[in-house]
């Protein structure tokens, strides 16, 4: 696979409106399409179309013979809805750590399985975790590069994401399963010049390219050492997160900004002055009140400023309310006294949690194939573990945070172990200060208090003085 092969332009296609519906095949053609670079400039509120003046044009002043003697630059609001709503959903669906579960046949190995919860977190893959599905949700893609240190014997990871300028590319082959990928970057060479890369990754090796003025040339190649390619990439066919609302995005920033520009001229009060001589009017001030003085035949009036119309309210609210909806953007409302019952909060926080539902059964696939490289990279990196963690069958998974104070779920997690409803070691890897090694660490507090308890009833056995044993059989006694 050569890089000018695999670098094909990636397109995000969505459906338009058409005149006719008498065809009953996929037409790809008719669909709208979009490159990542749209995606990019709608994260950044300074990527806007507001500030685009082909889109949202300046106002031409005009002399009387519709001549342009100047231009009015309106004035432009960029709402940065888009940024806000991936930082919302990313709290609730990544609030917690990830979830880990050992559902190997037979009996479980409690000390692997914290080493690897350990090793996970040493890692810093949660922070992978975040890292990917944010360029995934800003962007449309993302992937993670894990490749291993063979100088340092470590297992590393890189996010690959169109926010920090790197171009992926990927080729399926006919199941769908990833056969190829190609990432393109540029590094500074000895002499300060910009130098272009590709790293081309199969299931077993890694080239990199370099361009050249003899074109694309093969500078290095090796085996990666890993069971499978060592990428999770994913592209989500929606777009970015608010691609649905987009347009309604920028319909409420040209109606701020429209907004905006009335009230430069509209919003503030004016004085109406009328008589015969300018020259003769006098202001003068009595208190805290302005007194204009004309002449006989004059007159004077303030003028109120424009007020905001119903209907644009209404408009701007109702617009607010669905763009909030689908991207899930609920902030908690003011009370006055007390705590939040734990039913209200989840109601109010539903349009959220019905979102991070759907991301999370989107994602958990993705989790799982790090999972299973990361898997290899504990292999690679402890293989005095290696046997343990081979024969042991680990899943991961996403839990959205639900907001909720840690006393109440304390509570709730030991009346469930009043109930019997809930083992031990569920209770304990629940618990919201629980480390990763919990379950291990009560089972040695519990065997250090047993031998403690045992020390205690030996020497209270020494302390004590030998009983007589008292003989119940009468014939004994008699002498």
């Amino acid at each position: 696979m050569k890089p000018n092969q695999i670098k094909q332009t990636k397109y995000w296609s969505f459906p338009a409106p058409k005149s006719s519906y008498l065809m009953d095949s996929y037409n790809d053609a008719t669909n709208l399409k979009f490159t990542q670079q749209k995606f990019y400039d709608e994260y950044f509120p300074s990527g806007h179309q507001i500030f685009n003046p082909l889109i949202y044009p300046d106002i031409p002043i005009m002399d009387g013979k519709e001549k342009v003697v100047g231009m009015h630059y309106v004035n432009r609001i960029s709402l940065p809805f888009q940024q806000e709503s991936v930082e919302i959903i990313l709290a609730h669906l990544l609030g917690n750590k990830t979830q880990f579960k050992d559902s190997t046949v037979g009996e479980n190995n409690f000390e692997a399985l914290s080493q690897y919860k350990e090793f996970w977190d040493t890692k810093n893959i949660d922070v992978l975790r975040n890292d990917l599905i944010k360029s995934i949700l800003a962007v449309g893609d993302g992937a993670v590069l894990f490749y291993r240190d063979t100088t340092t014997k470590e297992f590393k990871w890189k996010v690959l994401s169109y926010l920090d300028g790197e171009e992926i590319y990927e080729k399926k082959d006919k199941y769908g399963d990833l056969e190829y990928f190609g990432r393109f970057y540029s590094l500074l060479d000895e002499t300060v010049t910009i130098v272009e890369y590709c790293d081309i990754v199969s299931k077993t090796s890694v080239v990199t390219h370099k361009n050249t003025e003899k074109g694309w040339v093969v500078i290095d190649s090796g085996l990666h050492g890993f069971k499978t390619i060592p990428i999770v990439y994913y592209k989500r066919k929606d777009g970015a997160f608010w691609t649905p609302v987009q347009n309604n995005i920028h319909n409420l920033e040209v109606m701020y900004s429209r907004l905006s520009e009335d009230n430069r001229t509209k919003a503030k009060a004016r004085y109406h002055l009328k008589t015969d001589n300018p020259n003769d009017v006098q202001t003068m001030s009595a208190g805290t009140t302005d007194i204009v003085i004309t002449d006989a035949t004059g007159d004077f009036k303030l003028i109120s400023g424009a007020d905001i119309s119903t209907q644009f309210k209404f408009e701007w609210e109702t617009s607010l309310e669905v763009i909030s909806n689908k991207l899930g953007m609920v902030f908690p409302k003011s009370k006055s006294s007390g705590d939040m019952p734990t039913g209200s909060m989840k109601m109010m926080f539903y349009p959220t949690e019905r979102i991070a539902h759907q991301l999370i059964n989107e994602f958990n696939s993705i989790i799982d194939k790090i999972n299973r490289i990361v898997k290899d990279g504990i292999m690679f990196e402890m293989p005095a573990i290696a046997n343990d963690i081979a024969k042991m069958n680990i899943t991961v998974f996403i839990k959205m945070f639900t907001p909720q104070d840690d006393g109440s779920v304390m509570t709730s997690l030991g009346q469930a172990k009043q109930y019997g409803s809930l083992s031990a070691q569920t209770i304990a890897e629940n618990m919201p200060y629980a480390a990763n090694d919990e379950v291990k660490r009560l089972e040695e507090q519990a065997k250090k208090e047993a031998e403690e308890l045992a020390k205690q009833e030996a020497a209270m056995s020494l302390s004590s003085p030998a009983q007589p044993v008292k003989d119940n059989n009468p014939d004994n006694n008699k002498k």
